[in-house]
């Protein structure tokens, strides 16, 4: 089980590697995506800990509201 935080290219990332899954997710850059990527890295690492592996399982992808109606052209009321 590990949770590590690297910089890659400028930008920090968090990767998570836990019983054969595997993650990595980029957080930010500079000072503060440092920051960020260390206490999430320590939030992480505390549910998996924990039992939580949530943060190892595949979501599905957003899905998008339809649109509804027809596009009005200018004047065409």
């Amino acid at each position: 089980m590990g949770v590590t935080v690297r910089e890659k290219d400028g930008a920090w990332w968090i990767f998570v590697n836990h019983q054969g899954k595997r993650k990595a997710k980029a957080v930010g850059v500079g000072d503060a995506g440092k920051t960020v990527a260390c206490k999430a890295a320590e939030k992480i690492q505390a549910k998996l800990v924990l039992g939580d592996l949530s943060i190892l399982e595949e979501r599905e992808p957003v899905k998008t509201v339809p649109r509804f109606g027809r596009l009005q052209r200018a004047g065409s009321w």
